[in-house]
Order: structure tokens, then sequence, then C-alpha cells
């Protein structure tokens, strides 16, 4: 008797085993406890040579909630950059203040909270620049229920 695998089932039945596991670690969509995103590393900038990333505390915020972004900027050496400007732009509203420029402190890192005041359903886009370089992180806006 000659036995023969039939890989769709087995890539099902390994699909169906690994669901829960996946699942347990999503939240609601407007979860406080979303996972954070980074995109980068970018670099070396000119003419310093600093190298950067970009982080999102959270990929989900609420319509009248708090987006938090943070910058950490080094040098070729792996080293934290103080001192350095970051200008942070977007496509969204703020709440008191425009979008400015940051200066890491002695760890190399500057961020920033900005109120939302964009409508569910759309994304936002932060833009953070040093020197010649950029890196862009969206953020999706959800309802507050």
């Amino acid at each position: 008797m000659v036995m023969t695998v039939n890989w769709k089932k087995l890539l099902i039945l390994g699909l169906l085993m690994l669901a829960p596991l996946m699942l347990a670690r999503c939240g609601t969509a407007a979860d406080s406890n979303s996972a954070s995103s980074t995109v980068g590393p970018k670099g070396p900038t000119s003419p310093s040579k600093y190298y950067f990333d970009l982080t999102a505390a959270s990929l989900v915020v609420t319509t009248s909630g708090t987006a938090y972004y943070e910058v950490r900027v080094w040098d070729s050496n792996g080293n934290a950059a103080g001192n350095v400007n970051v200008t942070f732009s977007g496509d969204f509203e703020t709440s008191g203040n425009t979008l400015t420029t940051g200066i890491t402190g002695i760890d190399g890192i500057t961020g920033m909270g900005i109120s939302v005041k964009g409508s569910a359903g759309t994304v936002m886009y932060l833009t953070a620049s040093v020197e010649n370089l950029s890196l862009t992180i969206p953020v999706q806006v959800v309802s507050t229920k």
C-alpha cells in the first residue's frame, strides 16, 4: 500500500494548529498595549554620517488619542549621538503646536507625543528627518467607541 502526502491538508492542519498561538498575541484595534513598530535604521547621513531609526509606540491610536514617536540617532561606531536636530513632519493635525524639531539627548534619543485630531479609518504618517535622510511610519486611526 502506497501512502501519499496531501500537502494541502498538511498545510491547513499546520495553520490550524498555529492559529490559536497567533491570535493569543492579538488585541483589539484600540488596545493600548498594541505593539510598537520601528522603521530603519537609515544612514549614513551627510555630512555627519549618522544612522537613525524611528519608532511609533503603537501602530493604532484612537481619535482624540495621543501617538508617541521616538527617534534614536547613533554615529558610525554605534555610539549614541547627542545634540542632533531631528525634524518631525506629518500629514495630520496636532493640538496646540505644529510638528517641529527635536534635539537628541546624550542618549541619542528624542521623541514627541502628538494629539490626534484625525478621523477614524484614516492612516497618519509621521516623518522624521536627520540631515539629508528621512524615515516615515504609518499609524492607523480608529474610533474611540
